[in-house]
């Protein structure tokens, strides 16, 4: 007696023939959900450490540890409280240097004695790199 014919049966999109073990199918799908376990505990543990990450970068001390007068070019500044600051056109390097020092200077007329508040809010009149530039300086390099 010769062994039946198998025929291949068709279920999505695998193809299974009658008769065959679908052991190995059982132990990959084994073998897939142990990464996904695995996968799953990396995910927790990192959303964990950013949590902690997160909780130190909301504590008070974090924050106390920054001084606000090392960044400031001008620690001494006191401002009026109606003080309001001019609008600057934002010299970015294309225009002319001194046309925008021209310009800032007669923005802030009223206040061309008091270099703090000058060497303050020239800061404001720079965008970009220049700004970036600016804002590396030391206290020691600005002075008027």
């Amino acid at each position: 007696m010769s062994k039946p014919k198998q025929i291949p049966i068709h279920k999505g999109p695998q193809q299974y023939q009658a008769g065959q073990s679908s052991c190995s199918r059982f132990e990959r799908h084994g073998e897939i959900d142990k990464e996904i376990v695995e996968l799953q505990k990396q995910l927790e543990d990192r959303c964990k450490w950013l949590e902690e990450k997160f909780r130190a970068m909301e504590n008070v001390d974090y924050l106390c540890e920054v001084d606000a007068e090392e960044w400031s070019l001008v620690p001494d500044l006191v401002l009026s409280p109606k003080f309001k600051t001019p609008e600057f056109e934002k010299y970015n390097r294309t225009s002319c240097p001194e046309a925008h020092i021209t310009m800032f200077y007669r923005r802030m007329t009223g206040y061309v004695n008091n270099d703090q508040l000058l060497i303050h809010y020239f800061q404001d009149s720079l965008i970009g790199s220049v700004a970036k530039w600016y804002n590396q300086l030391s206290r020691a390099k600005i002075n008027s």
